[in-house]
């Protein structure tokens, strides 16, 4: 974590503060310089490895000046510049008093420990940060995980998560081990309690969906945990369905909760999980509503298995997680989600009778997104589009995956020959493997799975060079893709590249085309190239080579 240091004086005495980190934009930007005048609204004091240190919670520029104020002394070797007199009476507790960060929290309702037994002062969610140590905060629980066991290489254990809201701002907590036993039990979801000790670190954003969340906790053995009769101020859990019609309107990655009428349930599939290579059964479903739309919904592991759906039941989904391949569909998390089938509730009696009446014999739309459109540039942003020479400028996604859409036109494909190799590769037929077969004494044989097949299923892998109207890239382009730019399977394309591979050359379309692309390097040279994520074909007619 980067944090900044500054000196802050008032004229006549000199002092060391921390900025906290919500205000690191000040010094990265350049508008914290020195001698300037700044107003600090909020100030917090607080211990790091047994040093008492100073931190600015709220502070704003006034003006700029080249001339230092004053002739200040060191706070530390020559005092305050006053001694604040005692009382000879104990004053009387005061009302709720908070440390008030930054203008965009909002603490009211939050109390300090007069009423609560001599507990600290309860801190806002949105002001903690690790440099706090003694902190308190009195919290809904939003959502509970189950007990996740994991292993690797570096042990195996169990933990459990849990997020916390209050007025200003959510936060995740994980408990992991032993204290995910013993915090397990403690806590339930909807429930208001006082929450003390655990370390806050930076939050996991692969693993933390929580938005404008720097932080997280880890919960240990110090962690104390108090139910909180007092629920007054605390926002209540969001109960609200998103209609499927609005799913297009999501982000990838979002969470969301809905109701909905099972028309199709699947068999369960077993897959192997590409990380870990350990199986994993999953199980799709067909649901809809009352705006029209239907969406697939993918169940994992217990809950797949488990699943027993008859005439149609209405279900209710929480956490499910948006996701945009060929279209929107839903994926049940494993540990946050929650699914109830034909729950009691108003919204799912009256959905139950809208089926019954009316659904059940009406088609719906599939729900789609802005990658999703097949065969139409609609579902698009053209204020989103970027030229090849914007890209390469600014390394999107040089550092981490990242993704752009352009309008490009396919010049050419890769120059093809049976000696530098095909467009193509015989992939094992099992639908989770798609590893390369080989052929051995007549049968096409899978190595990883051990499939054995008459006939292997030929999938695209090449490579197009595609342009704008002033630089042009390599793109990597696989099966799914390549089909449609090509129009043809890569079978048909394979069986004409046997006879003639001059032939198979003039059976690749170049075609105007939208594409979702992540940047990737190839290997064949150093030139930066793209994966192409999606496309949607335009209605240009494609011209032949």
């Amino acid at each position: 974590i980067t944090a900044f240091r500054l000196l802050l004086s008032d004229g006549q005495r000199i002092t060391q503060v921390l900025l906290a980190t919500q205000l690191n934009h000040l010094a990265i930007d350049g508008l914290l310089t020195t001698h300037c005048l700044v107003r600090v609204s909020s100030l917090k004091r607080s211990k790091v490895q047994e040093k008492e240190i100073i931190i600015a919670l709220g502070l704003e520029i006034v003006k700029k000046q080249n001339d230092k104020l004053g002739d200040p002394q060191n706070i530390e070797t020559h005092g305050p510049t006053f001694v604040q007199q005692a009382k000879a009476t104990s004053a009387p507790p005061r009302p709720a008093t908070i440390n008030k960060g930054s203008s965009k929290s909002t603490n009211k309702g939050l109390q300090t420990a007069s009423d609560m037994k001599g507990r600290p002062t309860i801190n806002p969610i949105a002001e903690l940060s690790p440099y706090q140590n003694g902190w308190t905060i009195k919290a809904r629980i939003a959502s509970k995980s189950d007990i996740k066991v994991w292993s690797n290489e570096r042990g195996s254990g169990q933990l459990f998560s849990f997020v916390m809201i209050d007025e200003t701002q959510q936060i995740k907590g994980t408990a992991f081990k032993d204290d995910a036993d013993n915090l397990f039990a403690q806590v339930q979801e909807g429930r208001v309690y006082y929450i003390s000790r655990g370390k806050i670190v930076p939050a996991k954003k692969q693993y933390n969906r929580i938005d404008n969340q720097d932080y997280e906790i880890v919960f240990d053995h110090r962690t104390t945990v108090e139910p909180c009769d007092d629920e007054s101020n605390m926002p209540e859990i969001d109960l609200s369905y998103t209609p499927l019609a609005n799913l297009q309107d999501l982000s990838k990655d979002t969470i969301c909760n809905v109701l909905g009428v099972v028309t199709a349930v699947e068999e369960c599939k077993e897959i192997v999980m590409k990380k870990t290579q350990r199986p994993l059964v999953k199980r799709d479903l067909t649901i809809v509503d009352r705006s029209g739309f239907s969406c697939p919904v993918t169940l994992w592991g217990k809950p797949a298995e488990e699943f027993e759906a008859q005439d149609n039941p209405v279900v209710s989904f929480r956490g499910l997680k948006v996701g945009d391949f060929h279209g929107r569909s839903l994926s049940y998390q494993n540990g946050s989600s929650r699914m109830l089938l034909d729950p009691d509730l108003v919204d799912a009696h009256a959905l139950r009778g809208w089926f019954d009446e009316v659904g059940v014999g009406q088609t719906f739309q599939s729900c789609q997104g802005a990658s999703a459109s097949r065969g139409t540039s609609a579902g698009l942003n053209r204020e989103e589009l970027m030229k090849i020479a914007d890209v390469k400028n600014t390394n999107v996604g040089m550092k981490e995956t990242g993704y752009f859409t352009a309008k490009l036109r396919v010049a050419f494909t890769k120059n093809v020959t049976k000696e530098k190799g095909s467009f193509c590769y015989p992939a094992c037929r099992k639908e989770d493997c798609r590893k390369k077969v080989d052929l051995i004494e007549g049968f096409w044989r899978c190595v990883k799975c051990e499939g054995v097949w008459t006939e292997p299923d030929w999938r695209y892998t090449t490579s197009i060079s595609a342009a704008d109207h002033h630089d042009f890239a390599w793109f990597s382009v696989f099966n799914e893709l390549a089909e449609e730019l090509f129009e043809k399977k890569a079978i048909d394309l394979q069986k004409v590249f046997v006879r003639s591979p001059v032939l198979a050359r003039c059976g690749l379309a170049d075609r105007d085309c939208f594409r979702r692309l992540a940047p990737t390097t190839m290997n064949s040279s150093s030139t930066i190239g793209f994966l192409a994520a999606s496309s949607t074909i335009s209605n240009a007619k494609p011209r032949r080579t």
